[in-house]
């Protein structure tokens, strides 16, 4: 269950666990700040990934000297420009940990990265100061997934690599949109996800919207009171999946 109270902690599964040391002198560090909703939706393509190897999956090209200035051609380019300025853009922890590699490789030691806690819900903080809950993460950046359906927590890299379901959700007039890709390309990977609590009753379903896999389509999963409220999701190798109701 999500912890509502700092007395809900509990600390053994905070404490016992390796860290990664503070430098001895921060003035020696070259810091990198980002606005994570502002800086990778993990969609692009064509770059060195955390590894050293060439992203090839579909996705945004690098900018080149051809794009500049192709952002706004009409009124209404501006226009929704401008509108998505006011609002979530997409950007998530997924998308900063693809860029890791890039990051160390411009020279920066630390990163300093905007507040991805749970924000209100009654307007789009994408810069993560609106924040309601300090014991939760915001669904804009990403869910916590469980292989057993009782220990939740954010997907975790081994040996630099991700092969997980990597969930995250947006929020359209109360209405959730589950997204999970599968960064295995070898192995179908089922996970329950948590959804947002507030939105979703024990007994709802959610439909799969879109998927990779065709035989997916339509078909619905049940939410269960884990976590607070989560679902149990199947996707195939390198796949992608979209619930909603």
């Amino acid at each position: 269950m999500h912890e509502k109270r700092l007395a809900d902690l509990d600390l053994r599964t905070l404490t016992n666990r390796r860290f990664f040391p503070s430098p001895a002198a921060w003035e020696d560090q070259v810091l990198y700040f980002l606005l994570v909703d502002r800086f990778s939706d993990g969609g692009e393509t064509g770059h060195v990934d955390v590894a050293g190897n060439t992203v090839t999956t579909p996705g945004t090209p690098p900018f080149g000297p051809p794009d500049a200035g192709n952002a706004i051609q009409t009124e209404q380019d501006a226009r929704r420009w401008r509108d998505a300025g006011g609002g979530f853009v997409g950007g998530t922890l997924r998308g900063l940990h693809g860029k890791l590699g890039y990051l160390r490789r411009l020279g920066v030691t630390a990163i300093w990265i905007s507040p991805v806690l749970k924000q209100v819900a009654f307007r789009e903080p994408y810069h993560g100061y609106g924040i309601q809950d300090f014991l939760g993460v915001d669904p804009q950046f990403l869910r916590p997934v469980s292989g057993n359906g009782r220990d939740f927590g954010i997907p975790e890299s081994v040996g630099g690599r991700l092969r997980s379901i990597v969930p995250w959700s947006r929020i359209f007039d109360d209405r959730e949109v589950l997204l999970a890709i599968n960064t295995d390309p070898r192995e179908a990977r089922t996970a329950w996800v948590t959804v947002d609590d507030a939105g979703h009753r024990a007994g709802d379903r959610l439909r799969c919207l879109y998927s990779t896999d065709a035989a997916q389509l339509g078909k619905d999963v049940a939410v269960e009171p884990r976590n607070g409220k989560a679902v149990r999701l199947e996707v195939e190798p390198g796949g992608f999946v979209a619930y909603g109701r």
